[in-house]
């Protein structure tokens, strides 16, 4: 009886052993690639490299009205507070989002590069965002290559400037306004926009996953420093459909809400 309590006891902790060994060998590994995120949650994820040294924060999201593509990331690094910070724009495809091997539950950004390019080079100015992600970044370890014909998009929105965008539709009728964006990290892309509808001072209110490519960019008059978007939907329509949960939240945009089938996606007004 001994021996089998020994042998018992040996397995348990054998068992336990592998169970940590497991879960550290899946510490620093790539998350879920179809999983989605909100442009939220990822802003201000920390950003490392390959030898865990710390880079900074990701300060935005650049993205392509056009597209919905994710163009790079704003990685802001040094300073105090944000006095003195600078900002590095890393390619979306050359950054992967890894779990923490030190905080479960937590994620950071992995970017395969030498601290000291943040560290000696000025990064880019603040007031002009780039509309291509930095080349630097490509071409090093397991990164990519640097593609060879892309095309670079006209003008970037950036994701802390959507959130919060109001909504209408070509009637005029408030909609309501864009609480977050979901990405899709296999695609680098925006999935969807949330919309969220009937909040009153931020409270109650109903959600609705729109589609990017069912809204169009647009700037309020006398403010084209503002945006909003329009979406081809009846305020009325909305006032009676159900929205999403917000303990359940769609893998996908509902194909119901706005103008489906747009080639050109978001796009400024002509």
């Amino acid at each position: 009886m001994r021996t089998l309590m020994l042998w018992a006891a040996v397995a348990v902790v054998a068992a336990a052993g592998s169970a940590r060994a497991e879960d550290k060998a899946k510490a620093g590994q790539p998350k879920n690639p179809d999983a989605l995120y909100k442009a939220s949650a990822l802003i201000g994820t920390q950003v490392i490299n390959e030898r865990s040294e710390n880079l900074g924060k990701v300060d935005d999201l650049a993205i392509d009205p056009k597209s919905g593509r994710v163009v790079y990331y704003a990685v802001g690094h040094g300073g105090t507070a944000g006095v003195g910070e600078k900002l590095f724009a890393v390619p979306s495809d050359c950054a992967v989002l890894v779990d923490d091997a030190k905080k479960a539950g937590t994620h950071y950004l992995r970017v395969v590069t030498e601290k000291r390019h943040f560290d000696m080079t000025p990064g880019f100015d603040k007031n002009h965002w780039p509309t291509t992600g930095s080349g630097d970044f490509y071409g090093h370890g397991e990164q990519p290559k640097k593609p060879a014909h892309a095309t670079a998009p006209e003008s970037i929105v950036r994701a802390s400037a959507v959130r919060g965008a109001a909504v209408r539709n070509p009637q005029g009728e408030d909609l309501g306004k864009i609480s977050d964006l979901m990405v899709q990290l296999s695609n680098g892309t925006v999935s969807y926009a949330v919309l969220s509808h009937g909040a009153t001072a931020g409270v109650g209110g109903k959600m609705f996953a729109v589609a990017w490519g069912n809204m169009k960019l647009d700037h309020p008059a006398g403010h084209p420093e503002k945006l909003q978007f329009v979406l081809e939907a009846s305020k009325a329509d909305l006032d009676t459909s159900p929205g999403f949960n917000n303990d359940a939240w769609p893998t996908g945009p509902d194909p119901k809400i706005g103008k489906a089938g747009s080639s050109k996606g978001w796009h400024e007004e002509e």
